[in-house]
């Protein structure tokens, strides 16, 4: 019988995950996504200690930089042990559909190492088929265009 509350106990936590990430996600309402044209990169020295959620605005973390760079130049394979080279289908149109009259495609990077029971987190790298990179901090809600 243990197994079956079991069961029951696994199913509702997930259940309970995921309306949190509900919520989570509609909670600001329906914000239009902003896209930065800047290239901005990560200080070097980090005095002030900031959490993840105090991360300043507009700011691409060093681990961004590097994912988007090995992408780029290892024909979009990812480290080993990091997860990517994944579609990104852009249904929201958060980021452009074409370039120059080409209908561009996504792909999309982790920014951390992979740990098998932890949480991917949010942070992701999106690279377009012509070679455009895009840093999310909030799960495609936003993006800075790595330059």
């Amino acid at each position: 019988m243990s197994g079956k509350y079991t069961l029951y106990l696994i199913v509702f936590m997930i259940l309970g995950l995921l309306l949190i990430k509900y919520l989570q996600k509609y909670k600001e309402g329906n914000e239009t996504p902003v896209i930065t044209e800047q290239h901005v990169t990560a200080p070097e020295n980090n005095q002030n200690n900031n959490t993840e959620k105090e991360k300043p605005q507009n700011v691409i973390p060093l681990e961004a930089i590097e994912v988007f760079q090995y992408a780029m130049t290892h024909g979009g394979e990812t480290k080993k042990d990091y997860r990517g080279n994944t579609i990104f289908s852009n249904r929201e149109r958060n980021l452009p559909q074409t370039e120059n009259g080409v209908i561009l495609k996504y792909k999309e990077y982790d920014i951390h190492l992979w740990i098998k029971g932890q949480n991917r987190g949010p942070e992701r790298v999106v690279i377009s088929s012509k070679g455009t990179g895009y840093y999310t901090a909030d799960h495609y809600r936003t993006f800075i265009k790595i330059e």
